[in-house]
């Protein structure tokens, strides 16, 4: 990358350069509010509904700097310079980005609106992340293959390719792993509570409250572990990742044993 830019460094590259480098922060910090937002479970709808509109308008401006440099690219793709064709297909990995941190974002939102515990969550952002880094890498490679067309070898590319190569063997482990882990999951027992926000209905069977030892809020459907101890799906599903055993007496948790559900 330093040899491009030492060879084609100008005032218009370096205006490039910083218009790309501020998308990137702007992006960077708008996927971090989102990932901070769902963390807390803040159901707060304008701040919902301002990132919302402000993926939108990302989305929609991303499409059109990469539209007009594609339309550049196919009509006078040989006379551009190597340092404009890595800005223009950066702008089409930002908008490839954007669109899947907006699909996941949504998805989120929609488990935690709805209050439901999405066991096939993390799969489905792993089968995601999967088509958008092949999308990622097809887009490295095209550019690639373009400057080595002209009669050079764009070294700085490699890495980036190697890493889009490693980033996919990643991703199918995981999505390989997490298969296997939603399964087990999948045979602990179901148990359900009552919701504090609604009232009971006459007639009705009146269910017990109970509360998630991991989040401490009440659980309306949840999962019991053999120890006993009752949790949300989705804080059971983040513990279990980094430890199989139970969060409040350590037991290990034997995700291969079936145990009956509740009816």
């Amino acid at each position: 990358m330093s040899v491009v830019l030492q060879k084609s460094l100008d005032i218009y590259n370096i205006m490039s350069l910083t218009i790309i480098l501020f998308e990137w922060v702007i992006h960077w910090l708008v996927f971090k509010r989102t990932k901070g937002l769902i963390g807390e479970e803040n159901r707060n709808v304008k701040e919902h509904f301002r990132l919302i509109v402000l993926y939108l308008l990302l989305i929609a401006q991303d499409f059109c700097f990469s539209y007009i440099f594609w339309e550049q690219f196919r009509k006078h793709g040989n006379q551009m310079s190597d340092i404009y064709l890595i800005l223009g297909f950066e702008c089409i990995r930002i908008l490839i980005k954007s669109i899947e941190e907006c699909f996941k974002y949504h998805v989120s939102l929609f488990e935690l609106y709805y209050a439901e515990q999405w066991l096939e969550k993390k799969f489905v952002f792993n089968c995601v992340s999967l088509v958008f880094d092949f999308m990622d890498m097809v887009a490295n490679i095209r550019v690639f293959m373009f400057i080595m067309s002209r009669g050079a070898l764009p070294i700085y590319l490699l890495g980036e390719i190697v890493d889009n190569f490693t980033r996919l063997a990643t991703s199918l482990h995981a999505l390989w792993k997490w298969r296997q882990f939603i399964k087990k999951l999948k045979k602990l027992k179901n148990v359900k509570g009552s919701d504090p926000d609604k009232s009971p209905v006459e007639g009705e069977e009146e269910l017990p409250e109970i509360q998630c030892c991991i989040c401490l809020h009440s659980i309306r459907s949840g999962k019991e572990l053999s120890c006993g101890h009752k949790f949300h799906l989705s804080c059971l599903r983040s513990w279990l990742i980094e430890k199989v055993e139970c969060p409040t007496c350590r037991k290990p948790v034997e995700l291969d044993k079936p145990q009956e559900n509740n009816v």
